[in-house]
Formats: structure tokens, sequence, C-alpha cells
């Protein structure tokens, strides 16, 4: 008796969706408005997916055998009417609605003339992208490149502390990202006013897929409520006239509008300018070896107060970005000048300035461990590479491994391991220094 009773349910929920008010149709295509049409999953006649079909094969022997249809493949099963979605004349062509990521698609009437703006809408869209990717990722790593170029010739010299050294490497490339897709957004409003009278202003077809909310599965979006009359006429079965409770994003839209390609841009521009900031704003620490504290000077503009370096230590003194470059830098202390140097500061570089530290020295220290590249091993031993500067200036376009510390003790069974070498950057006055560090 069940199998009786699940097919007078199922006879009596098809009948009931087909009982409709007659006033249906009327109501619809009397909106003035779109028009929203909920896709019903207890659908009849429809073509399952064939994963569904090997699930209800593969199922056990008793249990039911029911599957209910995906919503993408109840939506590429509705019947079409014969009338443009756009502005409701004869149609003469079609475009495929792609689902999302579904693999079903829904065929859409269009006349000639909507699938011409449709096309233009969509080819639009597309070449501001493009645009909008080439001209944002071209400003974001051109830019700052040009800016160091040029100031390395004395054409024009950024400034260290200006708003736009510190935020117009990020507002300039994404400013004008932004400005080509809101033109777009313009253009689109534009193009729109300027259709046909009876042409739709919008998308003339939107999807959107729910889940969780019993029969409703998706939801269709007629912008024509003409044809959303007459498709809600030719599956009464299968759709049923939305309640307008607001609803998510739509998936998917005819013409494609592609949000999510002009936010992508904008997020890849941003992640470009990011990467290149840090890039062309390389690292400059400065010591203070004096007695006294100094002001940092950088082209006439105070940037940091430094204060006294009492010991070797990697976090000593002040560690700055500046925009590479040219450079003028001088060390104050109290008002007197002590030290000044015309500098190239590299991209993708670091630096050191140690002004007015004529007495003490530094140097590349290289340690073995292990047996190292050396067919004899050598564990512990030392290589010094004294650093010679008349402007107390060193650029470093590989970092040393270790920064201002003495690199770790070599075991004493380390001539067993493979090992290798470690290079650390010293410092100390030229009295204590060992022989082989002094210039």
């Amino acid at each position: 008796m069940q199998p009786e009773d699940d097919s007078a349910e199922q006879a009596e929920s098809v009948s009931g969706a087909a009982q409709q008010p007659a006033d249906a149709a009327d109501v619809v295509e009397a909106a003035p408005h779109a028009v929203e049409l909920e896709l019903l999953a207890d659908a009849v006649d429809v073509d399952t997916e064939p994963d569904e079909v090997e699930s209800e094969r593969d199922a056990p022997r008793g249990a039911a055998s029911n599957p209910v249809p995906s919503a993408s493949v109840l939506a590429a099963a509705l019947v079409m009417p014969s009338v443009c979605a756009c502005c409701a004349d004869v149609a003469s062509e079609s475009r495929r609605l792609e689902l999302g990521a579904a693999p079903w698609v829904v065929i859409v009437p269009l006349c000639d003339r909507c699938l011409t703006h449709e096309a233009v809408d969509r080819t639009r869209s597309l070449s501001v992208i493009l645009a909008a990717l080439l001209l944002g990722v071209a400003s974001a790593v051109g830019l700052p490149l040009a800016l160091e170029r040029l100031s390395e010739g004395g054409l024009v010299q950024l400034s260290a502390t200006s708003w736009f050294s510190r935020w117009g490497l990020f507002v300039l490339p994404c400013g004008l990202v932004l400005a080509l897709v809101l033109g777009r957004a313009l253009g689109w409003h534009w193009s729109s006013r300027r259709r046909h009278a009876r042409c739709a202003p919008g998308p003339a077809l939107a999807w959107r897929q729910l889940s969780g909310e019993g029969r409703r599965v998706a939801v269709l979006r007629c912008a024509q409520p003409s044809f959303a009359a007459q498709l809600l006429a030719l599956n009464p079965a299968r759709l049923r006239l939305g309640d307008g409770s607001p609803r998510g994003a739509w998936d998917a839209t005819l013409p494609r509008l592609a949000p999510q390609g002009m936010v992508g841009v904008v997020v890849v521009t941003l992640l470009v300018s990011v990467g290149s900031f840090v890039i062309h704003r390389p690292r400059v620490q400065v010591l203070n070896l004096t007695e006294h504290p100094l002001a940092l000077e950088v082209d006439g503009e105070i940037v940091a107060q430094v204060p006294v370096t009492s010991q070797e230590s990697a976090n000593a003194g002040v560690e700055l970005r500046l925009p590479a470059g040219r450079r003028h830098l001088r060390a104050l202390s109290e008002g007197q000048v002590v030290a000044e140097a015309d500098v190239t500061l590299r991209g993708a570089t670091r630096h050191l300035y140690a002004p007015a530290s004529a007495a003490h020295c530094f140097w590349l220290e290289r340690t073995s461990y292990g047996r190292g590249n050396t067919p004899e091993p050598a564990p512990g031993s030392v290589e010094r590479l004294p650093l010679t500067s008349p402007l107390r200036f060193w650029a470093f376009p590989q970092a040393p491994d270790i920064w201002l510390a003495p690199p770790p003790e070599p075991l004493l069974d380390d001539a067993r391991s493979s090992g290798g070498e470690v290079t650390a950057l010293r410092q100390a006055r030229c009295t204590d220094a060992p022989a082989d560090a002094r210039p």
C-alpha cells in the first residue's frame, strides 16, 4: 500500500501545481518590473544526471528509489517560449546561460537586435577587464621603477616623507582600475537607457540556486514580464511565482556582467602594488656609533632620531624603508652636521649606514660547518672580508645569513656532517676586531 500512497501524493502535488490561479499569467504579465519565478524540486518527467542514476542503481534493495534531480537539471529541462527574453518580440536566435559550475545550461531565446546588444555588452565587459588588468599591473610595476630611474638621473626626486611616497604607489594603480570599472558601470547604465523601448533595462535572465529551502531549489529572474508569463504557462508544474523575499547575489546572468572579474582585477592590482612597494622601498639600517644621539636627514627632511648603539645587535639603531633612487643623507648631532653622503638606494637590496664611525670596522665573516664544499674536512674555518667605504654606506644585494651578530660555534664532531657555510655581517671597534677583519 505504501507505493500507492506515494504515487497518490506525487499526483496530488503535480495536479496542485498545475492548478495555479487562472489569472497567474495575467498578474505576471502586468507586473511593472522584473519577475522572479521559483523552480520547484518535485517536477516530473525530467532526465536525471548520470551520477544520480548510478546512485539509484547501487542503492540497497528496499530503499526509497526516488532521487530528486538537481536544480541545474530541472532548469535545463524547462520549456522555453518562442519569444525574446529581452523585448518579447519573436525570437530568432538563442544564447546559452551557463548555470554556474554545473555542466547544464539554459537556452535563452533572443531576437537579432537583443542578441547584438547582448554580445556588445559582453565584449565591452571583457575588454574593460583586460584593459584594467594590463593598466593596473603595468602602473603598479612600472611606476616605481620609472621613479627610481628618474631619481638616479637627477630628473625627479621623490620625497621620502611625502604622501605620494607612502601611499601613492597603492592609490594610483588601484584608482586607475577603479576608474575603469566605474566607467564600465556607467557605460552599462547608459547603454541600457539607449536600448529599444521594449528591451529590458537589466539582464534578460538571471539564475540563483537555493539550498535548504524546501521545494524551492532555484530562482529565475525574468526582466520581461510577458516572457515570464509565457514561461510560467508552459511549465506550470515546475515553476511558480516567487514571493519576492530578499536573497543573495545571482549565480549567473545574461548578459554576463562579470562582477567577479572586476573584483579580481582590483585584488590583483592591489597585491602587485604591495609587492612593488616592498621591492622599491628598500630597507636601510642606520647605526649610531658615536657618543651622542643623531638625527638622520634624507634630502633635507628629518626622517628619524637614531639612539646611541652600545653593542653589536641586529636590532641596533633604526631601520627605515626609503624610496629607491639617488638620496642625500646627513647625520646631525645637536644641529651640527657630523656626516653626509650622496648614495643610491637599490630596489630589493638591504643597506647599512653608519655615519661618523671611522673608529669601527665592518666585515663579512664566512664560517664553514662540516665538510662544506671542500674535499678535505675543515670544520670551524673562518674567512673574513673587510668592508671599506669612505661614506660608511654599504648595499647588500644578497643579504648576509646573519645580520650584526656572531655566527653559531661549530660542533666538535661537525666534520662528519655535510655541513655548509654561513655568512654573518659583523662590526666592532677596530682595536677589538680580529686582525684579518681590519682594512
